[in-house]
């Protein structure tokens, strides 16, 4: 169970229990495999097999290279990972955005009915406790059909976002991703919409 979503052994409040769930969708991703040996006296190790690769690393294009600043935006950012949230706001605030935070769901739709008039845009996690993020997206949209949303989940496959099936005006990035992406991908879908 210790790789399902949500289960964990932690107090309510204390953790979601995504972090190993995260880490097997990675490592599935690549054709990986996990190992785990684990005693009540001597703790848990994991070892992370990943096949070679014959193929060399791909060379970036500078410009793909380069962060793109904002121009004093507003974005609501929902993730409830504190530490992820935390520095993700931190990288958008440094870029020159203004951030409002949400740790869930429900609370990101309190903010946006009180604020989307000031919101320029949202990134929403897919995955969270009490709503995930289509169902925010949905909710978001019914207020503002026209708000830029970005989606984000370190999951794979099963959990993955339907790009076909995309409401207009949004994109998804896979964690984790760099500041560099997350600056082009929030600057692409503001000036599309202007």
């Amino acid at each position: 169970k210790i790789f399902e979503p949500f289960f964990t052994t932690k107090n309510v409040g204390e953790g979601t229990g995504l972090g190993l769930a995260m880490v097997y969708g990675a490592i599935q991703t690549h054709a990986g495999y996990i190992d785990l040996e684990s005693n009540s006296d001597a703790g848990t190790a994991f070892h992370l097999y990943l096949p070679l690769s014959a193929d060399k690393p791909a060379v970036a294009n500078a410009e793909q290279e380069s962060a793109i600043e904002g121009n004093g935006e507003t974005i609501l950012l929902v993730d409830d990972e504190l530490s992820l949230r935390s520095t993700t706001s931190e990288v958008l605030i440094s870029l020159g955005y203004k951030v409002f935070e949400a740790e869930n769901g429900q609370l990101a739709l309190d903010i946006f009915k009180k604020k989307h008039e000031q919101i320029d845009l949202v990134i929403t996690d897919m995955v969270m406790p009490i709503m995930d993020g289509s169902e925010l997206g949905e909710l978001i949209r019914q207020i503002n059909n026209e708000i830029p949303i970005i989606f984000s989940s370190g999951y794979d496959k099963e959990q993955s976002f339907d790009i076909e099936e995309a409401p207009a005006h949004s994109l998804f990035l896979h964690k984790p991703f760099s500041v560099e992406k997350l600056s082009q991908s929030v600057r692409q879908l503001i000036d599309t919409k202007q």
